[in-house]
């Protein structure tokens, strides 16, 4: 399963930078092995091995339909790398950085040389529609300005993809990055269920179903959009979204659960 994939009270005005997604292989160290996949989108101007371990759904306090999601078709605590995600050094154009697992969590500590977006894909996993759950947990930051955890998904060989952010500032947004070209799905908005921050763990969930993507952070649903361009299975990252250059963000990723959706 392999390859690398990013969560203030007033709303903040981030601008980030236009450029071609590039796929950049790390220096692994150690005996270690990493991959990083590397994206520099403008993201908009803010303004405010299947384990089938389950047959049964216990959903969250959000209202996530029961009937809609069932078994899990990927899980990992990241107590042991069974999984085989990437992880060692790595240095490319956009970012520089280190990705273990340690301590139980899967964490990537990033260094942005200009905004980008960098992610790891879940190794050896691809899916259409699903119910992603993750924890993440901002360690660590150099930066007081604003950062986003993010999380990807249908992405194909072309580097076409889907994507949420999460960020510091207490905003998301869901954007299309196709043909190295960013379409918004849903602007900037501010909401205190998202708690980026450090030190504070937050729980997010997506449900992916067909031309529907609803988001939910810390049991609270936050939207749903659609949209029909991306309609094949692709691959899910999980990742950081930096704007600005000279960033240095470390965050934890753990209990990540992907259950099978119709």
């Amino acid at each position: 399963m392999a390859v690398i994939l990013a969560v203030i009270g007033a709303i903040a005005l981030i601008t980030t930078r236009s450029a071609r997604p590039v796929q950049a292989t790390a220096t692994a160290k150690a005996g270690a092995t990493a991959a990083a996949e590397t994206v520099v989108v403008a993201t908009a101007t803010a303004k405010v091995e299947a384990t089938a371990t389950a047959t049964t759904y216990t959903p969250s306090a959000t209202a996530v339909d029961t009937a809609t999601a069932q078994g899990i078709v990927f899980q990992d605590d990241f107590s042991s790398n069974t999984k085989g995600w990437p992880v060692g050094e790595y240095s490319d154009d956009y970012n520089k950085g280190i990705v273990q697992i340690i301590n139980g969590k899967y964490q990537r500590s990033l260094t942005s040389k200009q905004p980008s977006l960098g992610r790891t894909w879940i190794p050896y996993f691809s899916a259409k529609n699903f119910l992603l759950k993750v924890e993440a947990t901002i360690v660590e930051t150099s930066y007081a300005g604003d950062y986003r955890v993010a999380v990807t998904f249908r992405e194909n060989n072309n580097n076409d993809f889907y994507a949420v952010l999460f960020a510091s500032s207490k905003s998301y947004t869901v954007y299309l990055w196709q043909d190295n070209k960013l379409t918004t799905l849903k602007d900037w908005t501010f909401s205190p269920a998202v708690k980026v921050g450090p030190g504070v763990p937050n729980i997010f969930e997506i449900l992916v179903e067909d031309s529907s993507f609803t988001l939910y952070a810390n049991d609270q649903k936050l939207t749903t959009v659609t949209d029909s361009t991306l309609s094949a299975a692709g691959k899910i990252g999980l990742g950081l979204d930096l704007p600005e250059a000279e960033q240095t963000v470390t965050i934890d990723f753990d209990n990540l659960i992907i259950r099978k959706v119709p």
